[in-house]
């Protein structure tokens, strides 16, 4: 029942924005966005929190023992933001080409007489 207590109220914490995690009667911090969870709080030391290495990012205040891996952009896609630390990799999809759920499409040649009206410009987080 307690530890279904300390997962209640942490998941309601960092929907509100609140950091830390109950540990027995301890109010652990949370490690801040570009670093991941190197040893839980106790009585008499801090959370530590350790940098994510070269390819790995967290974005949010986190309690998680590993950084997650950056995405890569697939094929026809270029990357627009790559990842660093505290962002996963922004990626868009080459001109002529858009985003259709799952990768980028090449667009279709309009017929004789028709035209485009307006470019369209897509991006795509990776998570």
């Amino acid at each position: 029942y307690e530890n279904l207590t300390c997962v209640l109220w942490c998941s309601q914490a960092w929907k509100k924005g609140l950091s830390g995690l109950f540990s027995g009667q301890l109010q652990c911090k949370n490690c801040p966005p570009g670093t991941r969870l190197g040893a839980h709080c106790t009585s008499s030391r801090e959370t530590d929190c350790v940098p994510c290495g070269p390819g790995l990012f967290t974005e949010f205040w986190n309690y998680i023992p590993n950084c997650l891996r950056c995405g890569a952009c697939s094929d026809h896609q270029r990357v627009v933001r790559p990842c660093n630390g505290t962002v996963n990799t922004v990626c868009e999809c080459e001109a002529g080409f858009f985003w259709d759920q799952h990768f980028c499409r090449r667009h279709t040649e309009c017929k004789p007489g028709h035209g485009v009206k307006a470019s369209a410009l897509c991006r795509r987080t990776l998570r």
